[in-house]
Order: structure tokens, then C-alpha cells, then sequence
């Protein structure tokens, strides 16, 4: 096998790949927007609506999860008349034995609009129904 080679004939390198050259673009001509319809409100009144709008949603969602237990059955069953050094305590105790302490006091207090738990011998308590 031979390889004929013509020495003869000068070798030229590549010319490598120009790029053409950036060209400046004539501005496009701007089209003005067509204006917004407006809402009629200020920037504050949209600003209280928004908080309006926030706030009722929030009282709804708070509405669906409230996780309090039903209310008690706060029917009056009988009175009790508080003795001299008997405390609400001792009182929710003995005459609600099923509810625990707090509860008792709780709904005693409810029953009785008391808004402090100070009472004064001769003092006329209702008591709620024992369940």
C-alpha cells in the first residue's frame, strides 16, 4: 500500500469561523396601557377591607375548630347555704362529688354570677345539677 503525496502544493491553515457582528436595532415604538378601571377606593380603604375580610375568616375558622366540650348542664338541682369558714372549694366538693373540684367550682360559680370566689356565712348557693 502507498500514499501519493503532492509536496508541491502549499498547506493552508483553516480560517476559523467568524461571527457576524452585533447590530444596533432601532427602537421599538411604546404602546401605552390602557388604563385600570378603578376600584374606588383608597389605598387605606382597600387596606381596612382586606383586614375586614382577614379577620372574619379567621373568626369562622376558629369557630369550626374550637375543640371546647359542650356546655354543661347548668340547671339549678337545689340550694346550700354556706357555713361559717366553708370555702367554694369545700363546697364544690361535698355537693358535687362526680365533678372534679375545679369543674364544680367552675359551674357553681357560673350559676351564681360570682365573679371572686369570697363567701360570707348565710350566703344562699345554687347548685347546679350533679352530672
Amino acid at each position: 500500500m502507498s500514499i501519493a503525496v503532492d509536496w508541491r502544493q502549499p498547506r493552508t491553515p483553516a480560517q476559523p469561523h467568524r461571527r457576524k457582528h452585533l447590530a444596533l436595532v432601532p427602537p421599538l415604538v411604546e404602546v401605552p396601557e390602557p388604563p385600570r378601571p378603578r376600584s374606588g377606593l383608597t389605598q387605606r380603604g382597600r387596606l381596612v377591607r382586606t383586614l375586614l375580610v382577614f379577620t372574619l375568616l379567621m373568626i369562622g375558622l376558629l369557630h369550626l375548630v374550637d375543640g371546647a366540650p359542650p356546655p354543661a348542664d347548668l340547671s339549678v338541682d337545689h340550694v346550700a347555704t354556706v357555713r361559717s369558714g366553708q370555702t367554694l372549694t369545700q363546697i364544690a366538693a361535698q355537693e358535687l362529688p362526680a365533678l372534679s373540684v375545679e369543674e364544680g367550682v367552675r359551674r357553681i360559680r357560673i350559676v351564681n354570677a360570682l365573679q371572686a370566689t369570697g363567701l360570707y356565712p348565710g350566703q344562699t348557693l345554687q347548685i347546679p345539677v350533679n352530672r
